[in-house]
């Protein structure tokens, strides 16, 4: 009897032949051999290897042909039996195969020879629609097989600069909250490390080369101080390598009765000690002098004044008793201040400035002389250049306000002596007025514009530089510029220096310019920004026009395919997006879904329920918040069929054959507000020719979030508290059932004529009827938050997606659920599926990821 190798299943056994071709030659040199010598016995006497091993890739994608092969070669005398584990086989030795259909295959082959004896070979073959998501990045599992960020395509192109040295080195954060630095002259970015994810950075500071912070928002939610609320906190990183690593720093201990607003907060980096955080108001909370280890609050609450060095910290004051202004100075970070400056009460103090610790400037506006053959008012500072022990009077010789200024300018100090003021008057008369000085503000010079060219909006931005952009504050009847360019002073006017970065056309005008002490320049519009490290000689495009920005977290959210290859999505900000290539390539068309009764974060909760449901490649229906529409030519044009008004939205939608249709019309009041909800109540519309005419088929005494039919008869809507109506009628009346819950419902889904989940907030939530929608069971998964999508396949396959994130997926029929890495933080709206192991979510600030393997 002959024996049969057995060799463990194992994804890698579809080896490299060449990594077994030592073992090869001598096993298929040997069958030769024996083939020659024994002519017709050749079968009988064909030796077969001792151990078989397949040979193919690991994947393979639908529609395309593989190659495969094992380690015995095609030696004469060897019989080959293949199962592709799709119901084929084959006799070849190195057959070509095509598989049909996404799924785990298992790969089968024997050999045998004339003798009886035989060898035997499997593995497991990995089908899917893998061509999607060639393009795709960030994907999930050891594999990097789950699931891959589809939309926006490459987050690393979206890149925010947040803080530039100068020289090559920058450092921005990613839309997804990666944070990056550079010291490449063409600005190649490179990935910090992290030991805590973020959703989103807001401001990066340093304080030398290499130590510095990053404020931004947690991507994860966390129970937040002081509130046991669970939720996204604010997030305050460290780095003190330069940016390449950062470590978060605790903020639980903050000992203020109030907690840093998420977003909004802001951090002050005095320097590598020193630091304030500010909430969104600005108004100082909390100091810390040992470098954020340790944080003390404040109790001072107005704005407050720093220098463009050091770490005094000053306030200006009204002293209601007497009527008078106090400047006070603080040396510990706001805790404490001490007077330094007291002003009349009838001094109209303009602005107070601070080059450092040192030298500072209250400028006041000091009304003219009756003689004066112009009644203007002039500037004059107070002045001190001992940090605030002594101030001496400077008269501000230049410094006149021409009759066309009703505001003082603005001034900004560079150091002790050099300065710049500007004054812009808008309105019918525009004009603009710049002086300097060098002399610490005793004396000013106008300040000429470059020629040829407007002096509209000048700017201060570095030790020696000002520049002009060719933006300005009174836009009425200014031109963008025709290139890209900017005009740079580096001697506060004197001479002006063109930077002629681009020929591209452009559609806005610079946005901000930084000027390093090393002469690089760094130059941004809204779609891209320009470096150069020659002084302006050069430019290279370093923030290349992403892909799209991510989008307002408010709006409809849905994602539908009709097929492998054409689908479209609701993104965040109401877009109405369609691929046609699996969602490797999303095109925005011109049906825009905006909600435009949602002011408040009551509405736009419930306003997160989008909709589309497919007819075929080129038409779909689609739940708008205005109303319904019927989509065709593939997103080219869309018809209305209901049109909501007033203060009313649609929230779910669903159309059985034969042209039946219901959706959900409803206000934003809920039960609470007794007398709205019952002047405006929920209603469910149904049409019975395809969305041609509409009638009223319900009023509900609930607010209602979604709806679903099995056939034109069975259907079920589900909402707040938890409430289930059921109908067998399609629509004429509608009846309880008992959820077992009293939280919100969100969505509810039939798998067949019994089988129909539910899903909700998470007291609700996944809930189950084997009975169609008579009876409830509730369904344990692993996860503390709400869920807001589903959708099965067949009975036995299907996905739910939920808040942070949260993807959970069954192959059994809910049996068992198992939870899934999406790869992102950001809340999930809506999932879909074509097939057992491809599908699509859709979630916050236009997230859209797919997976080709199932998201396992």
């Amino acid at each position: 009897m002959g024996i049969t190798a057995q060799v463990p299943v194992r994804r890698h056994q579809l080896a490299d032949l060449t990594s077994s071709c030592r073992y090869l030659l001598v096993s298929v040199c040997a069958a030769l051999l024996l083939a020659a010598c024994l002519g017709d016995d050749a079968e009988r006497a064909a030796l077969l290897p001792s151990n078989l091993v397949l040979v193919g890739p690991a994947q393979a994608e639908v529609g395309v042909a593989i190659q495969l092969g094992s380690s015995s070669g095609s030696a004469a005398g060897i019989r080959y039996e293949w199962n592709f584990g799709d119901g084929r086989t084959s006799s070849e030795a190195s057959p070509a195969h095509v598989y049909a259909q996404p799924g785990h295959y298992r790969l089968k082959l024997q050999i045998s020879n004339g003798t009886g004896q035989t060898r035997s070979a499997e593995a497991e073959l990995l089908v899917g629609r893998f061509a999607a998501l060639r393009t795709a990045s960030r994907c999930t599992g050891p594999d990097k097989t789950g699931w891959c960020q589809q939309w926006p395509l490459d987050t690393a192109r979206e890149i925010t600069p947040l803080f530039y040295r100068g020289g090559m080195q920058a450092y921005g954060a990613g839309s997804d909250g990666t944070l990056y630095y550079t010291d490449s002259p063409i600005g190649a970015w490179q990935e910090a490390r992290t030991d805590t994810a973020a959703r989103s950075i807001e401001q990066i500071a340093f304080a030398n080369a290499d130590t510095g912070w990053a404020i931004g928002i947690t991507a994860l939610p966390e129970v937040l101080p002081g509130t046991g609320v669970l939720g996204r906190g604010v997030l305050l990183l460290k780095t003190i390598d330069a940016g390449k690593s950062w470590f978060r720093q605790d903020l639980t201990k903050l000992s203020s009765g109030e907690k840093l607003r998420v977003p909004g907060s802001s951090l002050r980096v005095l320097d590598g000690s020193n630091l304030v955080l500010s909430d969104d108001t600005s108004r100082v909370r909390w100091a810390s002098s040992d470098g954020g280890k340790s944080w003390t609050t404040t109790p001072w609450t107005d704005a407050l004044i720093y220098p463009r060095s050091g770490t005094s910290v000053w306030s200006l004051v009204r002293d209601t008793d007497n009527q008078t202004w106090v400047l006070r100075r603080s040396r510990d970070l706001g805790t404490t201040f001490q007077p330094s400056l007291r002003l009349a009460g009838s001094d109209n103090v303009a602005a107070v400035n601070f080059a450092d610790d040192l030298h500072g400037w209250v400028m006041v506006s000091i009304a003219a002389a009756a003689s004066d053959p112009l009644p203007l008012p002039h500037e004059k500072f107070w002045a001190t250049e001992d940090g605030g022990s002594t101030w001496t009077f400077l008269d501000g010789d230049g410094l006149v306000r021409s009759p066309i200024h009703f505001q003082p300018p603005t001034v900004a100090f560079l150091d002790a002596d050099r300065g710049v003021a500007s004054n812009t008057a808008c309105g019918n008369l525009t004009r603009y007025e710049y002086k300097r000085t060098i002399d610490g503000g005793r004396t000013w010079t106008p300040i000429g514009p470059p020629a040829g060219a407007a002096l509209q909006d000048l700017t201060v931005v570095s030790i020696s530089a000002v520049w002009t952009s060719g933006r300005t504050n009174c836009t009425r009847g200014q031109p963008v510029p025709p290139r890209r360019g900017a005009y740079l002073s580096r001697d506060l006017g004197r001479s002006w220096q063109f930077l002629d970065v681009s020929a591209e056309p452009i559609e806005s005008r610079v946005r901000a310019m930084l000027v390093a002490e090393d002469q690089s320049i760094e130059l941004s519009y809204s779609d891209t920004t320009y470096r150069s490290a020659d002084g302006g000689a050069s430019w290279a495009r370093i923030w290349p026009e992403p892909t799209t920005q991510f989008e307002a977290a408010d709006g409809k959210y849905a994602v539908a395919f009709a097929g492998p290859s054409v689908g479209m999505a609701i993104s965040a900000s109401g877009r109405l997006l369609r691929s046609t290539d699996g969602g490797r390539i999303w095109q925005p068309r011109s049906l825009a879904v905006r909600d435009p009764y949602a002011p408040n974060d009551r509405r736009k909760a419930l306003n997160q329920r989008g909709r589309i449901q497919p007819i075929d490649a080129d038409r779909s229906w689609i739940e708008a918040n205005d109303g319904i529409f019927r989509v065709t030519s593939g997103g080219a044009s869309w018809d209305p069929l209901l049109v909501t008004g007033d203060s009313t939205s649609t929230r779910d939608l669903f159309f059985a054959e034969a042209g039946n249709g219901w959706v959900i019309k409803s206000s934003y009041f809920d039960a609470s507000d007794l007398q709205s909800f019952q002047a405006n109540p929920p209603r469910i519309w149904e049409t019975r020719d395809a969305g041609l005419s509409w009638r009223e088929s319900a009023r509900l005494d609930f607010q209602p979030h979604g709806l679903h039919f099995a056939d034109a008869g069975l259907g079920l809507v589900v909402g707040e508290g938890g409430v289930i109506l059921r109908t067998t009628d399609g629509g004429a009346s509608w009846l309880r059932s008992a959820s077992g819950t009293t939280s919100d419902l969100h969505r509810v889904r039939f798998v067949d004529a019994h089988a129909v989940w539910a899903i909700g907030a998470p007291g609700a939530g996944v809930r189950v009827s084997h009975d169609a929608g008579l009876s409830w069971q509730s369904v344990m998964i692993n996860s503390p938050h709400a869920w807001n999508g589903l959708h099965f396949i067949d009975p036995l396959r299907g996905w739910i997606v939920g808040d942070f994130g949260s993807i959970a997926s069954t192959r059994d029929g809910g049996r068992s659920w198992q939870m899934q890495d999406s790869g992102t933080s950001e809340h999930l709206f809506d999932v879909f599926g074509v097939d057992a192991e491809t599908a699509w979510t859709v979630g916050e600030r236009g997230v859209i990821r797919a997976t080709a393997t199932g998201g396992d």
